[in-house]
This record gives C-alpha cells, sequence and structure tokens, in this order.
C-alpha cells in the first residue's frame, strides 16, 4: 500500500475504541494537515493535525480485530483506531510519524498556507523591548540599553536589545558573558517603578570545582546591586544586600561543578547572598508529567487514581516552582535586587522571572499585558521552544513541559484570585494549543537569532493575531482591577494544589458539563449573585451585633462572635471559590 500524499488518501473500515467498546466505525482519511476520521452513520468524527501527535504505538488489538494503533496527542487525547491488517497499519503508523515530525523549521504548518483572518491587530507588533522597558523606566541613571548583542554576538540565545546598569563598560560585559554558561551574562528582567528595585536573570558562571572566579562577573553584580536605592555604595558593609536565587537543589547544582560550571563563589561577591531552591532539571519534570498523563487516561480507580496522581509528583513540582516564586517576590518587596539564575537560565529561570512578574505587577495580568511577559521572558530570553516540545526530529530527551508548568502556575493563581486577572482559562489552554498546533510562527525556533534566520515574522503568522480575533472568547467576566489585590501572593498550601482537571482530562466524556458554555455562565453568575446577597446579610447582621454590644448592656460572649466571625469567613471563602 502506497500512499501519496499530496492527494488526500482513505482508508476504509477503521473502528475507534473508547476503552474496550467500539464506538464508531468509518475512515481515515489523510489530507493536507490533519488526520480525519469520520462515521458516516453516527457523523462521529475526530480531527487530529499531525504536528499534535507525540506519538503512535502499533498493537495488537485481539486475533479477530487484529492490529490498531494507538495516538497520544499533545493536547492530551489518547485515540486507539484499530486498522485490521498489520502491513496496511504499518504503512499509517509510518505516514502519521513522518507528518507529525518534519526534519526543519521550515516544513512545519505555519509556513503553508493559512486561513484568511479577520484581522484586527498585528500580533509581531504587540511586543517592543523598548516600550517594554519605557514602562519600568528604563533607561535611566541606573540602567542603559546595550547593543552589543544587535548581531546575536554577545550571547546568541538573547535577545538583540539588552538592558544593564548604565556605569558597567562593554568590555566587562563582554567578559561576564564568556564567564557564564552559553554567554548568557546577568541582565534586567523586572524593575519596579515604585521600589527602583529589580529582578536579573543570567545562567550559572564557570566557577568548577576549584570555585573559580571572574573579576568582571563580580564587578557586574556589584553594579546591579548598586542600582537599589536602599543599598549604599559597595565598599561599605551596610546596605541591602544582592540575593542570588540559584532555583536548583544545591545537590544538582554541586554536580554541576564536576563539568566546570557550578554556581558563585560568594567570598569574590561582596554584598550578595546566595540561596538554593528546590526545582528539579527538565528531565524529572518530563517522567513527572508522563506518570501523571499515564493515570488520567487510564481506566483506574479512585484509589488507584488519587494514588497515582501523588505518585507522579506534579503538584508538588507545581507547587515547589510557586514557592521559589514567592521567596523572590518577598525578597523583591522588601527592597532587595534578585539575580535569578538555573543551569542555562531559559528554564527555571523564565519560570520563576515570569511568574514573579505576574504576581507582581497588575499589567501582566491583562490579556496584552501577558503577550508581552511571555514575548519578554520566554521568547526574547531564548526559551528553547523547538527542543522542549519536540516540533522537528531530534533528541527526545530535550522534551520538557516547562512552559506547561507556567501556564499551571498562572492557573492557579487565577483560582486563588479570581478577580485579578483580565482572561481566562481558556486562554491559557488556547495558547498551549497554538503552541503545538506549530501553524503559527511565535513560538518556532529556541531563540530570537533562529527565528531571524527562519523569517517567521515575514513567513508566518503570529499566534497573537489569531487570539486578537477571538478576544471576547478569553475575556474573564469576573474580573474587576478596580477591587483585586495589588499583589497576588500565592497561598502555596499543599491543599491549595489539585489536577487542572479542564487541561488534562478534557477529553473526558465524564468531565465535561452536562450544559452548554453560556448556559454554564448564567447559572453560575446567578448563584454567585446569591452568594453576595448572602455575603450582604451576613455582614450587616455582624455589625448590628457589635453595634448591640457596644450601645447596650447586652452581653454577648466573645466566644459568640468569634464563632460568627467563622461562619462569616466560611461564607466568603465558599463565595470566591464558587468563582
Amino acid at each position: 500500500l502506497k500512499m501519496e500524499l499530496q492527494e488526500p488518501f482513505q482508508i476504509d473500515g477503521v473502528k475507534l475504541l473508547k476503552g474496550k467498546t467500539v464506538i464508531a466505525t468509518g475512515f481515515l482519511k489523510f489530507q493536507a494537515t490533519v488526520l480525519l476520521f469520520h462515521d458516516r452513520d453516527t457523523k462521529l468524527e475526530q480531527w487530529i493535525e499531525y504536528m499534535t501527535v507525540q506519538s503512535v504505538l502499533k498493537k495488537k488489538i485481539s486475533d479477530k480485530s487484529g492490529f490498531g494503533l494507538q495516538l497520544f496527542c499533545k493536547d492530551f487525547r489518547k485515540i486507539v483506531f484499530i486498522i485490521g491488517n498489520e502491513e496496511r497499519c504499518t504503512t499509517v503508523l509510518e505516514h502519521i510519524e513522518m507528518l507529525a515530525l518534519p526534519d526543519r523549521i521550515d516544513a512545519v504548518d505555519a509556513f503553508h498556507a493559512q486561513p484568511i483572518l479577520n484581522e484586527t491587530v498585528n500580533g509581531w507588533d504587540i511586543y517592543s523591548a523598548d516600550e517594554e522597558f519605557l514602562r519600568m523606566g528604563v533607561p535611566n541613571e541606573n540602567w542603559k540599553r546595550t547593543d552589543l548583542n544587535a548581531k546575536y554576538e554577545l550571547c546568541p540565545t538573547y535577545a538583540r536589545k539588552l538592558f544593564v546598569p548604565r556605569d558597567v563598560p562593554d568590555d566587562v560585559l563582554e567578559r561576564s558573558a564568556r564567564f557564564r554558561s552559553k554567554g548568557r551574562l546577568p541582565i534586567l528582567s523586572y524593575r519596579s517603578n515604585e521600589t527602583k528595585c529589580c529582578i536579573c536573570r543570567c545562567s550559572q558562571p564557570y566557577s568548577g570545582v576549584q570555585g573559580k572566579r571572574s573579576d568582571d562577573d563580580e564587578l557586574l553584580l556589584r553594579a546591579i546591586g548598586a542600582c537599589n536605592p536602599l543599598s549604599r555604595h559597595h565598599d561599605e558593609d551596610d546596605g541591602m544586600e544582592l540575593i542570588i536565587i540559584d532555583t536548583r537543589p544545591k545537590v544538582n547544582a554541586l554536580a554541576n561543578k564536576a563539568g566546570g560550571k557550578g554556581f558563585e563563589n560568594i567570598e569574590g561577591y561582596e554584598h550578595c547572598r546566595l540561596e538554593f531552591h528546590g526545582i528539579q532539571n527538565i528531565h524529572v519534570m518530563r517522567d513527572s508529567l508522563n506518570s501523571l498523563l499515564d493515570v488520567c487516561l487510564s481506566d483506574a480507580s479512585s484509589s488507584k487514581y488519587i494514588k497515582g496522581v501523588n505518585d507522579s509528583g506534579w503538584l508538588k513540582h507545581i507547587q515547589t516552582v510557586l514557592i521559589t516564586t514567592r521567596n523572590i517576590v518577598n525578597y523583591f518587596r522588601n527592597g532587595h535586587n534578585i539575580l535569578v539564575h538555573c543551569s542555562d537560565g531559559w528554564d527555571r529561570t523564565a519560570q520563576t522571572c515570569s511568574l514573579s512578574g505576574l504576581i507582581l505587577d497588575p499589567y501582566y495580568r491583562t490579556i496584552r499585558g501577558y503577550i508581552v511577559l511571555i514575548e519578554k521572558e520566554w521568547l526574547s530570553f531564548g526559551h528553547k521552544f523547538m527542543d522542549r516540545h519536540g516540533f522537528i526530529k531530534g533528541s527526545l530527551k530535550e522534551t520538557s513541559p516547562i512552559f506547561l508548568q507556567f501556564l499551571e502556575c498562572t492557573w492557579n493563581l487565577m483560582v486563588q484570585y479570581p478577580t485579578a486577572f483580565e482572561f481566562n482559562e481558556h486562554f491559557l489552554i488556547t495558547i498551549h494549543d497554538c503552541l503545538h498546533s506549530c501553524k503559527f510562527g511565535t513560538f518556532l525556533g529556541n531563540c530570537d537569532r533562529q527565528r531571524d534566520e527562519a523569517q517567521v515574522r515575514t513567513k508566518t503568522r503570529s499566534v497573537w493575531t489569531f487570539i486578537y480575533t477571538r478576544l471576547s472568547e478569553f475575556l474573564n467576566p469576573f474580573h474587576d482591577p478596580g477591587n483585586a489585590p495589588t499583589f497576588t501572593i500565592p497561598d502555596i498550601s499543599a491543599h491549595r494544589y489539585k489536577l487542572w482537571a479542564n487541561m488534562y482530562c478534557r477529553w473526558d466524556m465524564d468531565c465535561l458539563p452536562r450544559q452548554d458554555v453560556d448556559r454554564a455562565r448564567e447559572y453560575l453568575q446567578n448563584h454567585v449573585s446569591e452568594e453576595e446577597a448572602i455575603l450582604r446579610a451576613a455582614k450587616e447582621k455582624l455589625a448590628k451585633i457589635k453595634e448591640d454590644k457596644d450601645g447596650s448592656d447586652v452581653k454577648i460572649p466573645e466566644r459568640e462572635l468569634k464563632r460568627f466571625e467563622f461562619e462569616l469567613r466560611k461564607e466568603a471563602q465558599s463565595f470566591l471559590e464558587s468563582w
């Protein structure tokens, strides 16, 4: 059986399984960018974009049914087709694998013809480094823009425009870059217009087992510390320390010393404090997600399901990322400048720096601001989207759900602060799915240099262009910026973290709502109105009781007041959780 992919190719007599039950019988058709399954009788369809297929496994279903294919997709679908004949099954498998994993970047769907959109915004124009840092008050007397990386010669994986301390000469920046892994020298990530404190980011130093030092790197860090208005001159003993946050477990950082890297020899860095945190590496995170999905996509009993989710460690990893971020935010709010790094500064560093900005700055909780945050912290500072998501042929050992964890941490903040975000959960899920569809040039490549070489701005469409054509779908109806807190500090209690079912279990029909979205929203809004009325009545009752206590001889035991206040807090919590 030879398939010519230039023309749609159809295979009849294919059965679709759910569990062990055949739920539809129809045909599979290979089309330009999707694999279509269609049952003529029930009209049931499955549209599978080739680029979303993560793995395909051939398996023998039974002696009677023959062979089938199990597809696992990057949008967390597990689909099983019974093909029958083994030779035909093998041929289908080979073609799916070929179409799902191109061998070069310009072969992905983003470079093919796309449907015409009613474009209202050019997504490529949303982020400007100059405009975003100007919003943060940069350049100023302490910070400047350097064009040393205009041709990607200082650091190939950073953006062209970088912001560094004003008083540091170019030759010092160049030598500091040579002392940092992949040339990723310390640069400005975020600055507060109110406190003037800043968060910077970089990669690990080339310290090695001998604890090597670099005068230029030490000078650059002293300059970063001196940009803090609460710091005094660097040769004095007092002043606010520069906090160096190494997001890795210390044992991992020590292991990197054997390879000539590691962490800062703190003796050489004046007025600096080094701290280690417990965010695991990309391999641990990949294995954890795989374990989680094995449970989510199985027919496990309730007890095995709960144990499996817990044993995967996934929720613990999410909690650890937010604990590390909260520590960064606390230091920042207490007046410290902070330098964040992991190994190469493009995974755990991207997570914690972007989440810190999200917690500290309400602008990043708007749709446009969140886009800017992703463009700045993930794209311009070189998160390896190509390698981490396996867009083209290469080593699967480099894949890891680092960006997914960022989205999930954002969702956890939204659950805890339901009125603080302009966007809804659907916005986050859409970004995730658009990333894996490879229909947009935004996330292609591992850095800006590779995207420039591939000419994605002229040859592909930005995902943000698509987002803005459907903007109303992503608005949070409960967004109330006037009453939302300035800082969305996460509660890190273990009970706060639960499975993101709408991401991982959305294809399970038993988990889907029994009514359409509009009806569900109407019901929720009515429920919120009822809870608001209960809350107002409770507040009025409490105020009257306190007034009676203060203005009459009525004696109300303090214990009763405490009990009533406790009940009021329970009602308020119920109200918030219903959002």
